[in-house]
């Protein structure tokens, strides 16, 4: 339960980051680039998202949170109702036969998100 309400009580920090602990702000999220490759069966694709916001983090409900010490392990299960993303993409590839190439602005909305972490060696 402490760790919980410690969680909760950072939540206006989390908006803005903590630089002593390395976390970076939430509102926006700010990521410079994700790869993603696929090169099994009929699915062939490379795609490159640059300069990716996200925003609507900051408005998660915190629904499960277990840290094992002895375990050095932590789990977390937060939902946010509405998270935007906003992005610059390439894409290459083919799916059976057909090609798929392109680039140029993403947007993506996802409502009724469930975001889930298992981590180990968090201590």
């Amino acid at each position: 339960m402490c760790a919980r309400n410690s969680l909760l009580a950072m939540r206006e920090l989390l908006n803005y980051g903590i630089p002593e602990l390395f976390i970076p702000p939430i509102t926006p999220l700010v990521v410079p680039e994700i790869r993603m490759d696929q090169d099994s069966g009929a699915i062939y694709l490379h795609s490159t998202f640059k300069n990716i916001t996200v925003n609507g983090l900051a408005n998660f409900t915190l629904n499960e949170l277990h840290i094992n010490p002895q375990k050095m392990r932590l789990t977390l299960m937060l939902s946010v109702p509405n998270v935007t993303m906003n992005a610059k993409y390439k894409m290459k590839g083919k799916i059976m036969m057909m090609p798929l190439l392109g680039e140029g602005d993403f947007k993506a909305n996802f409502c009724e998100l469930l975001l889930q972490l298992h981590s180990a060696n968090v201590f």
